[in-house]
């Protein structure tokens, strides 16, 4: 009965994901999840953009959910920063 509305919400938490490991604008973003129908219609932006601001929200939950072995969330998200800041300024004249 609720498989349209269940395969919508897959195809839009894979699309979140696939964003956050890319790093997806989010104009980029917002497009790819309005392609998304759940029993042939699209949801409004609104609804996209409540959705971005709820997984945007739930970064820490979803983080504790899958913990591996030796690793420290912090201290990664941190050098991530890091060399991001890094990668992003090279090309950059002070």
């Amino acid at each position: 009965m609720m498989d349209g509305l269940r395969k919508a919400t897959e195809e839009i938490r894979t699309i979140l994901i696939e964003g956050e490991r890319e790093n997806m604008s989010f104009p980029s973003l917002l497009d790819k999840m309005q392609a998304v129908k759940a029993y042939g219609e699209s949801f409004s932006t609104l609804m996209l953009m409540e959705i971005i601001n709820e997984f945007i929200d739930d970064k820490e939950k979803r983080a504790s959910l899958t913990p591996e072995a030796g690793y420290d969330g912090v201290e990664v998200q941190q050098k991530f920063d890091e060399m991001s800041d890094k990668w992003n300024s090279r090309n950059q004249t002070n």
